[in-house]
């Protein structure tokens, strides 16, 4: 099965790069990584498609978990930890599972993927259920933890998505969405760290930033539900509710101290000039739409 893949295959593109110079090296490995710029975007339909279930799935208190195993793993454990900061996600929502645990996050333990048991121990340790959203990623669309993560998610009812480089041999049709971005042979013959990971790091920003504007955590394209959890983003929330708020800097910060540092209450209290009991009870009303509330205004 391995040969088969087209990402194990020889790059023919590639096969004097030994032979240049460092900048002819670089050249070469970019022109195969525009390949998965082209790949991703004959996704987008079936990739929208899998955002907008997640995010009913979301919106009704459902989690994203991903399960992946190597760079795959990797980029899962990166697109759930960068959620909570920027979007003011409940870290618990968000959760990447990667073959051998976090210590393989900083140390490959590449035998772990043929551990199937692990991922569906993973996935029963977090009691997975109906209301959740599983999502597989792997280069392959073999790997032994990713199938058997998805497999026993399934079976609990929850919307299971797969995110790969390569087209199965046997679809699995219990996949409620199978999303394939073939990237092709890699300029270093097997190394799929490069562009499938490169095409696998696009569809998981792509997809989890398109199901946190569903769900109501931007207004226009600022991110209006992030955190104040360092200085620059102290800074950043305050320009934000300076804009959309249409104050001076220090009633923005004033806002914001009010609100306990959630950019949407105060640009409420500010817009409608309530207070923060009001602003808040407004936001739930729309399900935490900024854009909803502020129509009101219209």
């Amino acid at each position: 099965m391995l040969q088969s893949l087209t990402t194990e295959q020889s790059n023919e593109a590639t096969e004097e790069i030994d032979l240049v110079d460092s900048e002819s090296i670089m050249k070469l490995i970019h022109l195969q990584d525009r390949v998965a710029f082209d790949a991703v975007n004959s996704i987008i339909p079936a990739l929208s498609e899998l955002a907008s279930d997640v995010a009913d799935r979301w919106q009704s208190g459902g989690r994203i978990i991903y399960v992946g195993a190597g760079t795959s793993g990797r980029l899962g454990v990166l697109d759930a930890a960068e959620l909570p900061p920027t979007y003011s996600t409940d870290p618990e929502r968000a959760v990447g599972v990667i073959a051998g645990g976090k210590e393989s996050v900083f140390l490959s333990r590449e035998g772990a993927e043929d551990k199937p048991e692990d991922a569906v121990n993973a996935v029963k340790q977090l009691d997975v259920c109906g209301k959740d959203s599983v999502i597989g990623i792997s280069a392959s669309f073999r790997t032994p933890f990713a199938i058997a993560g998805l497999q026993e998610a399934h079976s609990r009812g929850a919307l299971t998505g797969y995110l790969v480089c390569n087209q199965p041999v046997n679809p699995m049709s219990w996949l409620d969405h199978l999303i394939v971005a073939e990237t092709g042979s890699e300029a270093i013959t097997g190394s799929t760290r490069m562009k499938a990971a490169l095409a696998q790091k696009m569809m998981l920003t792509m997809f989890s930033t398109t199901v946190m504007v569903l769900s109501g955590k931007v207004f226009g394209n600022l991110m209006v539900d992030m955190k104040m959890t360092s200085a620059k983003l102290e800074e950043r929330a305050t320009q934000l509710v300076m804009s959309l708020g249409d104050v001076e800097y220090i009633d923005a910060k004033t806002a914001l101290e009010k609100s306990f540092g959630n950019v949407k209450t105060a640009v409420v209290m500010l817009r409608k000039n309530i207070g923060l009991a009001e602003a808040e009870k407004e936001l739930a009303a729309c399900s935490g739409h900024l854009r909803k509330v502020l129509e009101t205004l219209e």
